[in-house]
């Protein structure tokens, strides 16, 4: 089974693009406090930086690891980067994991 290339796809393709957006401008302004002003830039600023980065790290581990790992194996840190949650007392990884069977 190959990778589809859907709306996930679609979606994460304009997600990587808008964390580069802001992380050029996040780069441009914190560069601007950095040698105009006297006082470094801002922790919002900084942030927004940090947000982009960690934005561009997940989308490249959502996409590439599901396509080199065997399957079910990055279940756990999929979740926690996707924001998934618990809400019937088994995630979906072991759901899957009983369907495939032994």
């Amino acid at each position: 089974m190959g990778h589809a290339f859907g709306l996930v796809s679609i979606l994460r393709i304009a997600q990587a693009t808008f964390a580069l957006v802001v992380l050029g401008l996040s780069g441009y302004v914190a560069n601007l406090y950095n040698v105009d002003t006297v006082t470094s830039s801002p922790s919002q600023i900084n942030f927004l930086i940090f947000a982009s980065l960690w934005s561009m790290i997940s989308i490249a581990y959502l996409e590439v690891v599901p396509r080199f790992a065997a399957r079910g194996k990055q279940c756990s840190m999929k979740q926690i980067l996707e924001g998934e949650e618990d809400t019937h007392g088994e995630d979906r990884c072991s759901l899957r994991k009983k369907e495939e069977g032994p």
